[in-house]
């Protein structure tokens, strides 16, 4: 199974909005710089109770990347009233899940350093 496809059955589960397509594109540490951008984005923002609609109308401003602002489009249009704190936290247990399943640690180290890629290689690590 691919990494995608366990992160989305993950994210399914708990009724949040998908990302294998565009996932599906990119490598594991691609993906997880992903959601480094999200999370970034969060603080940037001030708003740990920012809704991930209003994080994505403000997305431009805060120096995302294309593909960053390609997923927040999504997510906002899947999932807009839902916390971008909350999508942030599962969406790390989701890929610490996929990297399990599909047994990836290694894969992590192409992701860049930061918050995102150190919590799910320790959730990885214990599960």
């Amino acid at each position: 199974m691919a990494y995608w496809d366990a992160y989305d059955a993950c994210m399914a589960a708990k009724h949040l909005p998908l990302l294998g397509e565009i996932f599906s594109q990119k490598t594991l540490g691609e993906a997880v710089e992903l959601i480094e951008e999200i999370h970034h984005a969060i603080e940037v923002s001030g708003g740990a109770e920012i809704t991930l609609e209003a994080l994505a109308l403000a997305g431009p401003t805060l120096g995302l990347s294309a593909d960053g602002l390609e997923v927040l489009g999504v997510l906002a249009g899947a999932g807009a009233s839902i916390a971008a704190h909350l999508y942030v936290s599962e969406a790390i247990g989701c890929l610490a899940a996929a990297v399990v399943t599909g047994g990836l640690l290694g894969e992590l180290d192409t992701a860049d350093p930061g918050f995102v890629k150190d919590q799910v290689s320790s959730q990885a690590a214990v599960a």
